[in-house]
């Protein structure tokens, strides 16, 4: 098992999903989310935005990946969010970042194979995407303050 996750690092992601602490949010936090979304605004405002598209919340969060996989299980499941959909939305949004770090851990003997550098490319691209949505939804929360 040791050699495949050497070869597969994709599997450490699904495995990182965790649904005992998407149960521990949705049996225990649902009660703590709501106190904290009459405290923050801002948390209320992704709170009704998950209730209305559950795969679609638990795809883009872990797509864009800017936020620990941990909190984000607990977060959905405290939401209230289905959990075929979660799983679902979790393993697409994952599946990306899945294929590049197989493709760039099967190739990184040659970091300059083509393989490699459009599995970088792809990476550098996804995480600019990340910080460009987290910078356009701070700038949009400070405009509504």
């Amino acid at each position: 098992m040791q050699t495949a996750n050497k070869y597969l690092p994709g599997i450490e992601r699904i495995r990182r999903i965790k649904p005992i602490l998407f149960w521990i949010g949705w049996s225990k936090g649902q009660n703590l989310l709501l106190q904290l979304c009459e405290k923050y605004p801002k948390l209320e405002r992704l709170y009704n935005i998950s209730n209305r598209n559950e795969f679609l919340i638990s795809f883009l969060i872990r797509l864009l990946g800017f936020l620990p996989l941990d909190v984000v299980s607990i977060y959905l499941g405290a939401s209230g969010i289905r959990y075929d959909r979660y799983v679902l939305g979790s393993v697409l949004g994952l599946l990306p970042q899945m294929i590049m770090y197989t493709v760039m851990g099967m190739s990184c003997d040659d970091p300059t194979s083509p393989a490699f550098l459009v599995a970088l490319c792809c990476e550098v691209i996804l995480v600019a995407a990340s910080g460009i949505v987290l910078w356009v939804w701070r700038k949009r929360s400070k405009r509504y303050q």
